[in-house]
């Protein structure tokens, strides 16, 4: 019944062209979704907590080939992101968007401070301070996964992670 009505409307106030496009564009990224979600689910769910020592009996015939038992794949996937994260190409594209971030930074400020609203709308700025600042947030939670919350007892990272958690709820 929703669905329908919001039908009607769309095709009454909205571009008809659209609902199909719309249609297809929401398909693939659920599937794109399910696609990244579920192997997420399957890693730490079933191969995590699967191992049912209590009432493992219950379940399991006695007469069927015992599985072996095996580590999962966490600390395999934390030390290939820590040997990733401080690979020497990844710190360099690293420093260079911390270098490009500051002089948008810079830009910004002046650009406020000399009021040329008519040129670039605010709004554009906003949005690309976002995009630096979720790459800063991606990279601070992957750094800090990686090493165990360890990147987080040094002073300057915490600090660090403070600007930018700080500065994505201003934004």
């Amino acid at each position: 019944m929703h669905t329908t009505h919001d039908l009607i409307l769309a095709l009454r106030y909205g571009r008809i062209g659209m609902i199909l496009s719309t249609f297809f564009f929401s398909l693939v990224f659920d599937h794109l979704k399910s696609f990244i979600t579920l192997p997420m689910v399957y890693c730490i769910v079933v191969r995590r907590f699967m191992h049912l020592q209590i009432n493992e009996n219950k379940y399991v015939d006695p007469n069927a080939p015992k599985n072996v038992k095996r580590e999962n794949a966490i600390p395999r996937v934390k030390l290939f992101c820590l040997k990733f994260l401080e690979s020497g190409p990844v710190e360099a594209v690293s420093m260079t968007i911390i270098s490009v971030y500051s002089i948008f930074v810079l830009f910004m400020l002046t650009y406020t401070e000399i009021g040329l609203k008519e040129t670039i709308k605010q709004r554009t700025l906003q949005i690309i301070d976002s995009y630096f600042l979720v790459f800063f947030l991606v990279e601070i939670f992957l750094k800090s996964f990686a090493s165990n919350m360890m990147y987080l007892y040094d002073a300057f990272n915490m600090f660090d992670a403070a600007i930018v958690i700080i500065s994505m709820v201003l934004n």
